[in-house]
C-alpha cells in the first residue's frame, strides 16, 4: 500500500497520532483506490490522487481527529483530488458507485464516507 505516513524524525518511534494515521491510510486504501480508478480510469492518476488526498489528511489529521468523523472528515478530501480532472460524483453517485459497483455493504458504505448509507 503506498500511501503517506506522517513524517516522524529518524530514531524515533512513531506517535499515537502518526500510528493512527498510518492505520487510517491502511483501512481506506483499497476502497479509495477503487473509486479513484472507476472515476479515472487510470492506475497511476488514481495511485496519485488517493496518495495526494491523503498527504491532505496528514496535513490536516488533528483537525480530522477533533471532527466528528474521521472518514466523514477525510471524504470531501479523497472526492477533490478524484475529481481535479473529471467531473464531481455527487452524493447519490457515491452510493451507486460504492454500493452497486463496489458492492460495499451499508455499514462499509459509512465507513468509506462518514455518511449513513440510504
Amino acid at each position: 500500500m503506498p500511501a503517506p505516513a506522517p513524517a516522524h524524525a529518524a530514531g524515533r518511534r512513531p506517535t499515537a497520532d502518526a500510528v493512527g494515521f498510518t492505520a487510517f491510510c491502511e483501512l481506506q486504501w483499497q476502497r479509495y483506490r477503487l473509486v479513484a480508478l472507476l472515476a479515472t480510469g487510470d492506475d497511476a492518476e488514481a495511485d496519485g490522487a488517493v496518495r495526494d488526498a491523503l498527504g491532505d489528511l496528514a496535513d490536516q489529521w488533528h483537525d480530522a481527529l477533533a471532527s466528528p468523523s474521521v472518514t466523514a472528515y477525510a471524504w470531501p478530501l479523497v472526492k477533490r483530488r478524484i475529481t481535479r480532472n473529471h467531473p464531481p460524483l455527487g452524493e447519490l453517485a457515491d452510493e451507486l458507485l460504492l454500493g452497486r459497483i463496489l458492492h460495499l455493504t451499508h455499514d462499509q458504505i459509512t465507513d468509506t464516507t462518514g455518511r449513513p448509507a440510504p
